[in-house]
């Protein structure tokens, strides 16, 4: 799957976000990237390499996440037990 496919199909990322990142001076990034996506402006080679500089610094930001090691650790076998 290439990239353009990849921003099209994917549901899990924030093409808001993206687009934002992508054309940060751009009063509406959100529509501009529709509009590529969608073959309304023509998805530049330019915009394939905003779109994945992007999707690296969001990985890089993804990958530096830890675990708070205070989180209590389930028992396996016994079900969790809501204190609400």
């Amino acid at each position: 799957m290439d990239l353009k496919e990849f921003l099209i199909s994917d549901k899990t990322l924030n093409r808001s976000e993206l687009a934002r990142r992508m054309w940060p001076s751009n009063k509406k990034p959100e529509s501009y990237l529709s509009q590529k996506l969608t073959g309304m402006l023509p998805f530049t080679q330019k915009d394939a390499q905003r779109a994945l500089k992007v999707l690296n610094e969001i990985a890089q930001d993804m990958n530096a996440l830890t675990l708070d090691e205070s989180y209590p650790v389930p028992q396996v076998g016994r079900p969790a037990q809501n204190k609400d």
